[in-house]
């Protein structure tokens, strides 16, 4: 690693990387481990204090610095948490509900038309709604993370 640096340097979004920067990103990815990739870029950049013209933590920047370095194998980061195509989700503990959902309905689409889609309102829709995405769900207890519309079939 110093080697090669050492020949060509290492620039990642305008910021000279040396060894001993490579070495601070290592200690701080496994004090910060648990917390996720956002937390080390968050305080890599109050480390380097790193920030935008308005004073925002560069983030992104940080956030590619640690991908390079982990694609050269200098680092290893946490796992993503990112669902199904790339999507941000955030697991949620379900809640026991308070009545079962209604059972579930199998066979011929056409045998159960008309079908009738209701928005969900009210804490007693909120709660059904959520425990069908739990049971039913491919990826388990999670709880879309930005606005979104939740609907009852």
């Amino acid at each position: 690693m110093a080697q090669v640096m050492k020949n060509r340097g290492l620039v990642i979004r305008g910021r000279k990387i040396n060894p001993g920067d490579i070495e601070m990103v290592c200690r701080l990815g496994e004090a910060h481990r648990l917390f996720g990739r956002s937390r080390i870029a968050e305080k890599l950049c109050a480390l380097w204090g790193w920030r935008t013209k308005n004073g925002a933590l560069k983030e992104r920047a940080a956030q590619a610095v640690l991908t390079e370095l982990a694609r050269r194998g200098w680092l290893v980061l946490p796992r993503n948490r990112t669902g199904a195509l790339g999507v941000s989700v955030r697991r949620v503990t379900p809640r026991i509900p308070k009545s079962s959902p209604p059972p579930e309905v199998s066979g011929d689409l056409a045998l159960q038309l008309p079908l009738r889609v209701e928005r969900v309102v009210g804490r007693a829709q909120q709660d059904l709604w959520r425990e069908v995405l739990v049971r039913y769900h491919y990826l388990g207890p999670v709880e879309p993370v930005g606005a979104s519309g939740k609907h009852l079939v």
